[in-house]
């Protein structure tokens, strides 16, 4: 809520306001990798390294390709087509989840892979399509726009309600639980853009 044209932050029932909520508050939380954490690096410098800031582990390090930094901030993976991804420093399977993206695709990209498990995409959006393991649903996303991408998944056979920018966009059934084990995919086209955060 605003005071005298002030903005004291999101005000909870009764006039308060509440505190900032931050991903590492989630329990369960796998996964947090977030492009304002990254320093040390100058603009346009090349990234080994991502560090995971949900406390798992989990960084991601450069395999193919050479992502770099941006000051947006975000990861940027080249464009060109040609294989650009980052390991997680240890693979990992979740049932019932939510996965948010902030991600926005270069110019004349059409088959982004986003995350994936071994040899498999999990994440990927194909034309206007959007993928998430066998299940993909209609989502347009405009070349150079960033995009908040979410999805829960919850019992089994899983079902998976997504949303692009808070705009609900349906259901599909999964009968595969998610797994991650790096961001891109070996062999095929990686992210093509830009990736500002990832929370699992």
């Amino acid at each position: 809520g605003f005071l005298g044209g002030e903005w004291l932050g999101p005000v909870a029932p009764g006039g308060g306001a509440t505190a900032a909520f931050s991903p590492d508050q989630i329990a369960g939380l796998q996964l947090w990798l977030k492009a304002d954490a990254i320093t040390g690096l100058s603009d346009g410098s090349a990234i080994t390294t991502w560090t995971d800031s949900s406390g798992s582990g989990r960084d991601a390090t450069t395999n193919l390709g050479t992502p770099g930094f941006k000051r947006m901030p975000v990861v940027r993976f080249p464009s060109s087509g040609d294989e650009q991804s980052m390991l997680l420093g240890s693979p990992f399977l979740v049932d019932d989840s939510t996965i948010i993206v902030c991600h926005a695709k270069a110019s004349g990209a059409s088959n982004v892979h986003v995350l994936a498990y071994g040899g498999s995409y999990q994440y990927l959006h194909y034309g206007s399509l959007w993928y998430l393991v066998n299940s993909s649903i209609s989502s347009v996303m405009a070349s150079g726009a960033f995009y908040i991408m979410t999805a829960v998944s919850v019992d089994s056979p899983r079902t998976v309600v997504r949303w692009s920018n808070g705009n609900n966009l349906g259901q599909t059934t999964s009968d595969r639980p998610f797994g991650f084990s790096m961001i891109g995919l070996s062999g095929l086209p990686g992210p093509q853009g830009d990736i500002a955060e990832i929370i699992v």
